[in-house]
């Protein structure tokens, strides 16, 4: 472990030898704020366990911690939900330091409040600025400092272009920590540090059929018998065998033509070539009030397209949807081809209006270079390119609804009447990912509150919470004490995270919610022919969640029924509650199996992928 004192706070370098107790005795000599900065290797910390105890650490020493994470997404989340403040680099907390956000004096004084989530997302043509995300326009991603959560407050997962790292086990303890449980080996002396931080289609070719080959005419031998009587035969029978051999042939070479085929003439003509596609992606400027910061922005990627002609440019726009008449426009900018290739980055509005509720096609106009059009020009002979999602219903079983593609995207990502009517704007992935983000934090906040205090009316509060949450406002009472009251707040309970009274389940759960509009997607006209594998592994996901949170409903099921006596003898109570953090993290982080390595996702993983089905391919304009 290197150590740095830079006047008014320490900064500690952890190594990959360190352990927790040797982190902990370090931090425990401190007389002014510490900040930690975990190497890429380093084994501490690392689970919600080891945050845990340097929150405890903190609270009974008054020293404010802050962190320093510029590599893993994974510690900057379990940091950020712990309430400590987090920043990319050392560069980002002395700007903050610079502009006020965390002043000197706010170190020494007290504890810092803590920052809003670090994003690990960023966009090729955004800088991220260091400050935190301010409450009002962002909820707060991390724990709040007291032990009862009353209202919903949103975690923003890391943006993943890769699977999540695997999340370690939360180890079971069946006594709380104690001061006196110090290893015995001496700790190694703190090292100075010398150096300031600073298979494509072929084209079908038509089958020929093979000329005629003739055979030659064989030679005609007079007859060996003597001639006729008759003179004039000899002649008729030469005819008849020519005859003969005529038909042969002929017959021949018609069933040889007929065999090969004739050209394919009635195959439907070929598609436009792909040029590229455009994604619609999200900023997380979000809200639990509007379904701002969802699908605001865009990403172009298009190849193979020639220079426009001397004095035009190209300009890129979203157009609304053709089947309502919409003429909604939105000009997101000039594409400039570099080598038959563009890359374009719209970054959205000041309000991050989600683009996907209102547009469902892309054009690429060919105009006046010196007059920058406003809307896309009328006439048909400047439009290049085109794209847009389906919008053929088809219809499904369920209640002879029909759904378009479009309509089952905007309900995941934008936009679903049964939410929108509860006030729960954005689509169902949002909510989705909030709901299970709750239910892990209400598990973890039990084992704390337990370890210090063994409080059990506490316990069942949080346990109430968990279940609502599961099981949906409209149900949970079957699972409550009698006259137990509803703790949260009953429009964001309403649907619940799982099925509990069966298929016919009225409104439907999350889960079943979510699967009927990924199956509608596959059957519906329109669908990428990337669509199917995505969608399967998001299936799968959506499985191994419903299959966790079904183990934490059991939990507290049995958790909830039990007698103040029954809670303090022995340690099933405590054994509870570690198996509830244990599959709500998981259900929230994934878990790699241990059978075959894989890893096998949870609800994080979800919502960032879920937005890429909102991917649409770009072609050379057609006049329909």
């Amino acid at each position: 472990m290197k150590y740095s004192d830079n006047g008014d706070f320490c900064v500690l370098y952890i190594e990959a030898t360190d352990e927790k107790a040797e982190l902990l005795q370090v931090i425990s000599e401190q007389q002014k704020p510490v900040v930690l900065v975990p190497g890429n290797q380093a084994k501490v910390p690392r689970s919600p366990d080891d945050f845990s105890s340097l929150r405890h650490l903190k609270r009974q020493l008054n020293v404010p911690l802050v962190f320093v994470i510029p590599h893993s997404g994974h510690l900057t989340q379990l940091a950020s939900r712990f309430g400590f403040p987090v920043y990319l680099s050392m560069d980002a907390l002395a700007n903050a330091l610079a502009a006020g956000q965390l002043t000197r004096q706010r170190l020494i004084s007290g504890p810092l409040r803590s920052t809003g989530p670090l994003n690990q997302y960023r966009s090729p043509r955004r800088e991220r600025d260091s400050e935190p995300l301010k409450a009002e326009t962002l909820v707060p991603a991390g724990f709040p400092s007291t032990d009862e959560i009353e209202e919903v407050a949103f975690v923003e997962p890391p943006y993943e272009e890769e699977p999540p790292p695997m999340i370690q086990k939360i180890p079971p303890r069946s006594d709380p920590p104690s001061k006196s449980a110090a290893p015995s080996r001496a700790r190694r002396p703190i090292e100075p540090l010398d150096e300031p931080l600073p298979r494509r289609p072929q084209p079908r070719i038509p089958r020929q059929p093979p000329a005629e080959q003739t055979q030659p005419m064989p030679t005609i031998r007079p007859p060996s018998r003597p001639p006729s009587v008759r003179g004039g035969s000899q002649p008729f029978r030469l005819f008849m065998i020519l005859f003969v051999i005529a038909l042969t042939i002929a017959g021949l070479g018609s069933f040889l033509f007929f065999y090969n085929g004739f050209p394919d003439t009635s195959a439907p003509p070929a598609a436009p070539q792909r040029v590229g596609h455009i994604s619609f992606i999200s900023s997380r400027q979000l809200s639990e009030r509007s379904n701002q910061g969802i699908s605001d922005q865009i990403v172009v990627e298009l190849s193979n397209m020639p220079a426009p002609a001397p004095g035009k440019r190209y300009y890129a726009w979203l157009l609304g949807d053709k089947n309502n008449g919409d003429n909604r426009t939105v000009r997101l900018g000039v594409l400039d081809i570099k080598d038959g290739k563009t890359r374009f980055f719209y970054k959205g509005d000041q309000n991050h209006t989600n683009l996907l509720a209102f547009t469902s096609r892309f054009l690429i106009t060919e105009e006046d270079a010196t007059v920058a059009p406003v809307a896309p020009s009328p006439s048909f002979d400047t439009w290049r390119y085109y794209g847009e999602f389906s919008q053929v219903p088809i219809k499904l079983p369920e209640e002879g609804k029909e759904y378009s593609y479009l309509d089952h995207l905007r309900h995941l990502l934008a936009s679903d009447p049964t939410l929108d009517k509860l006030e729960l704007p954005g689509g169902l992935n949002v909510w989705f990912y909030r709901n299970v983000s709750k239910i892990m934090e209400w598990s973890t906040s039990m084992r704390d509150s337990w370890e210090a205090r063994q409080d059990p009316d506490f316990i069942r509060r949080q346990t109430a919470r968990i279940l609502q949450y599961l099981d949906g406002s409209l149900f949970v009472k079957r699972d409550l004490p009698s006259n137990a009251p509803l703790l949260v707040d009953e429009r964001l309970s309403h649907i619940g995270l799982l099925e509990v009274a069966g298929p016919t389940q009225d409104p439907p759960c999350f889960f079943t919610h979510m699967m009927t509009h990924l199956n509608g997607l596959l059957q519906s006209p329109g669908a990428a022919s990337t669509l199917r594998k995505d969608a399967t592994a998001m299936v799968a996901a959506l499985n191994n969640i419903n299959g966790w949170l079904q183990q934490v409903r059991t939990d507290a099921k049995t958790l909830i029924n039990m007698k103040d006596g029954q809670m303090k003898q022995g340690n099933t109570t405590l054994s509870l509650i570690n198996n509830m953090i244990a599959n709500a993290t998981n259900a929230y982080s994934g878990q790699q199996d241990p059978a075959s390595g894989e890893m096998k996702q949870g609800v994080t993983w979800l919502y960032n992928n879920m937005q890429s089905l909102a991917t649409m391919d770009i072609a050379p304009y057609k006049a329909q």
